[in-house]
């Protein structure tokens, strides 16, 4: 019996032996995921917004650290359902784009209807009670004048939901004041401060004053440029592993401190040409005849591919049939994109 029990027994070990020796190790699953869109980068050079905190129901004013002034009224809250919050502590985020650099790392051109605009600066606005968004009855926004001369100016809106997607409209007059578009010629700084207030001091640099603003979100300080004569913008890339998926395409206008982008939203198939390497820019559209001739220019081209960034800059005068070689676009790390972007 007990040799049974022991034949049995080596059997046993014999059997499991030979199964974990013939079992396989598992393969690797692991895997590095190839990146070939732009979506990482932009996320990168994203501007981070600045965070205040104001209490619904007073008067109080904050500023930006690039001079953007803006006073929250009593009644300048509501909830989603329309009604207007008096009280808590309404939490606010401002990220400010004043130079072309900024407004294209945060993806914000200067076109409206097909139209250039000259702008006098952007801000995005974002407001939050306890998590909950809220949003605008109406409220007062300066923008500093330091990069338009003294014209008057217009205030614009984003008309698409999709705040990946700026569609700039002009807000409607109906909540505009006899202020609107004024220039205001000193700037508000904060002097003293006394509890629930703030006490200001003129110090005579001039903004622009819009005192009756009635939505938070992307907010354009602007006006249409007409152009008497206008073309189009062709770039051509290096081949087809650069297209709308990967690659974007931005024009700047300095006299105008106007930007005007190729967002891929808005290419079709006319726009990108893979027979010989080309994109265009399109306005909303998808009209190309819309860049002013005669103007001092910047294209700007970024591309993501295999996972490396891509830089290209061209500068010149448009002309008409206005065509840009891009073939040289390089590699470029990060931070030496977001250095080239301050300098715009």
């Amino acid at each position: 019996m007990k040799s049974k029990l022991m034949c049995t027994a080596v059997l046993c070990a014999l059997v499991l032996s030979c199964i974990i020796s013939c079992r396989k190790t598992p393969a690797n699953t692991s895997t590095t995921t190839t990146i070939n869109n732009t979506d990482q980068l932009f996320a990168d050079l994203k501007t981070s917004p600045q965070n205040f905190t104001v209490k619904a129901g007073i008067h109080k004013t904050i500023f930006g650290a690039e001079g953007t002034i803006i006073s929250f009224y009593p009644n300048t809250f509501r909830d989603k359902n329309g009604n207007t919050v008096t009280s808590g502590t309404v939490n606010i985020q401002l990220t400010e784009m004043y130079k072309p650099g900024s407004m294209i790392a945060n993806k914000a051109s200067t076109m409206s209807g097909g139209q250039v605009l000259k702008s006098g600066g952007q801000v995005y606005i974002k407001a939050t009670v306890n998590g909950q968004e809220v949003y605008a009855n109406n409220y007062m926004i300066g923008f500093p004048q330091s990069a338009v001369s003294g014209e008057t100016m217009q205030l614009f809106h984003n008309a698409n939901e999709d705040n990946n997607v700026i569609q700039w409209e002009l807000q409607d007059t109906a909540q505009k004041d006899t202020a609107m578009g004024n220039i205001a010629f000193g700037a508000l700084r904060p002097d003293t401060l006394r509890t629930g207030d703030t006490v200001f001091a003129w110090l005579g640099s001039p903004f622009f004053r819009f005192d009756s603003n009635s939505k938070f979100g992307w907010t354009n300080c602007d006006r249409f440029y007409y152009a008497t004569t206008r073309t189009g913008l062709k770039v051509k890339l290096p081949d087809n592993s650069f297209n709308p998926d990967n690659t974007e395409i931005f024009l700047v206008l300095p006299s105008l401190n106007a930007v005007m982008s190729s967002d891929k939203t808005y290419l079709g198939t006319v726009q990108y040409d893979k027979t010989i390497n080309t994109m265009r820019l399109v306005s909303e559209g998808q009209n190309d005849n819309l860049v002013p001739v005669g103007l001092a220019y910047k294209v700007v081209v970024m591309a993501t591919k295999d996972n490396k960034n891509y830089y290209f800059e061209s500068s010149g005068t448009t002309v008409t049939n206005l065509s840009v070689d891009a073939s040289s676009i390089h590699i470029e790390t990060l931070s030496s994109i977001q250095e080239k972007l301050k300098n715009l």
